[in-house]
């Protein structure tokens, strides 16, 4: 898709220039390539995943929205009003919602939801969090047959985040073209630049969940929705299409950072301190010395500890995954 002027012969601005980036690289306006062919038979649903920005994370963060147009958190009552006719009116069968205030979620929210016919689960990142995510879906189109919530399985690593996401399997109920089981998993990936290697994990925690139900069932597809707070072509985007990558290359806190990112000798001194006090404290955290070293670790103690820790959350995410009970 293209975007122009109304006048054709007008000079294009910068803003039409950035409007054009903006909608090239919208998903929905992306090329995308079929990889299995049309099955007449098989069950047709939607899937929406939303971010609401919920009412807490609303106040906490006034530094960065003051002079923006992020609605007053005072506003709530009318904005969740709004937000259920918009998720009325997109009709979707699932919903992964990511920002739900579990106070939103068991009051008044939550009664919406039912009330467009959604059930489903809702879980904070974490005990000390209000805000988390949920997964709901049409009671009438679908059958619950499993639902967890996915935990992270390195705390050391994934600091202030206790859950990776929620996962769900569904049957799809006769009626709607034939009966089929899908597996769902709703998450939303820290808002960190700093925190490469927590946002592997927790893909690497879903990954795993996956593989467990995997298992049982090779036949099941699998949809993972959610905010990945992550660039199209970045690292972690690269992992979850590729089923691997090389970050022996890529500091931690360009992970989520694509092609248009800066580069680490771009940012400024106070970046550079903030990534050295957050390396050299996932060293101590994970048992290890910090070397003593002025700036940057060099390139060799990087890669020793992007190695050490990769391989660390690989191990006890495939080896030892325990969901959470649900509640």
């Amino acid at each position: 898709m293209s975007v122009v002027p109304a006048n054709p012969n007008a000079p294009q601005t910068i803003a039409h220039r950035v409007l054009r980036v903006m909608l090239e690289s919208n998903p929905r306006f992306r090329g995308w390539s079929q990889v299995v062919p049309d099955d007449s038979g098989a069950s047709s649903f939607s899937v929406v995943s939303y971010n609401l920005l919920s009412r807490t994370l609303a106040s906490e963060c006034t530094k960065f929205t003051q002079n923006t147009h992020v609605p007053n958190p005072r506003h709530w009552a009318n904005r969740s009003a709004l937000l259920l006719r918009e998720l009325q009116a997109m009709d979707a069968d699932i919903l992964c919602l990511q920002e739900l205030d579990k106070s939103d979620h068991d009051g008044a929210f939550g009664t919406g939801l039912e009330q467009l016919g959604y059930a489903g689960a809702h879980q904070t990142r974490n005990a000390d969090q209000e805000h988390g995510f949920g997964l709901f879906f049409k009671a009438d189109k679908f059958t619950e047959v499993r639902s967890e919530f996915v935990p992270c399985p390195d705390k050391d690593v994934v600091r202030g985040v206790g859950c990776a996401g929620i996962l769900t399997v569904l049957d799809v109920k006769e009626g709607m073209t034939s009966q089929r089981r899908v597996c769902v998993i709703s998450t939303h990936i820290v808002c960190s630049r700093m925190r490469g290697f927590a946002q592997l994990a927790q893909l690497m925690a879903l990954i795993a969940a996956a593989k467990a139900v995997m298992k049982r069932d090779m036949s099941i597809p699998l949809i993972l929705a959610g905010d990945l707070n992550a660039l199209s072509d970045s690292v972690l985007v690269e992992f979850l299409s590729q089923g691997s990558v090389d970050v022996s290359s890529t500091p931690a806190d360009q992970f989520c950072r694509g092609s248009f990112g800066r580069s680490s000798s771009t940012v400024g001194e106070n970046h550079k301190k903030r990534v050295e006090d957050f390396k050299r404290e996932t060293w101590e955290m994970r048992g290890l010395t910090a070397p003593v070293a002025s700036g940057f670790f060099s390139k060799a103690e990087e890669l020793r500890l992007m190695s050490k820790t990769t391989q660390d959350l690989w191990n006890g995410c495939d080896q030892s995954y325990t969901p959470y009970q649900r509640v």
